[in-house]
């Protein structure tokens, strides 16, 4: 769990994948920060699957859609946006989550479980009024696209890479391979090498 703490209160960083920003106005889920450093979620009054202290989830999900704009014959700039939340709310949301085959009306959590079991929904709103100020950090995958986007709002831009680096994500522009063989494509880094290790698979670049 990625907890910071900051005086005499702890937060837990959550994070959310967005499908692409083209430098105008949100039209679908987005984060944002204002020149004061609010946190501000598109839509208002909604809500978010998001991940609370863990990008793995997020990290398939961006390069996912990074694959469907391939496919799709665009170039959308997929991302993950990230800020903190007071742990006295995310701690009560990670306690008393659901699975989400039992979810009815009465529960206001709802977890996905069929690939990585840290994917909550939540109200946008209960995370904005929570959320801390000047904390958005969202990762990207294109450095070249940044010159088209709204930066202003972005806070505190990171590549996609470190976040990878981060939680040892093997890099997913690798092809599965044999898991018993013993070399290793020397592209890799060690840090990759490391996780494909842990992870008991082995992998050839494209």
């Amino acid at each position: 769990m990625e907890a910071y703490y900051l005086g005499d209160k702890t937060y837990i960083r959550i994070y959310m994948t967005v499908y692409d920003d083209k430098g105008g106005y949100p039209t679908h889920k987005d984060i944002w920060q204002d020149r004061e450093g609010h946190i501000v979620i598109f839509p208002a009054r909604s809500r978010l699957w998001v991940g609370f202290g863990s990008p793995r989830r997020q990290l398939e999900f961006a390069y996912k859609y990074r694959n469907q704009g391939r496919n799709k014959a665009h170039s959308n700039i997929a991302l993950i946006r990230s800020f903190l939340v007071d742990s006295k709310v995310a701690i009560p949301i990670l306690e008393n989550a659901v699975p989400e085959r039992f979810t009815a009306n009465a529960f206001d959590i709802n977890v996905d479980q069929s690939k990585n079991p840290n994917q909550f929904e939540q109200s946008t709103e209960l995370l904005r009024q929570n959320a801390l100020s000047g904390s958005l950090v969202p990762y990207f995958m294109d450095r070249k696209r940044l010159l088209n986007v709204n930066i202003d709002s972005w806070g505190i831009v990171k590549p996609i890479e470190d976040l990878r680096e981060k939680v040892a994500y093997p890099d997913p522009d690798i092809l599965l391979y044999d898991s018993q063989t013993t070399s290793y494509p020397s592209h890799l880094s060690t840090k990759d090498r490391q996780a494909l290790v842990a992870l008991k698979v082995y992998m050839i670049d494209t």
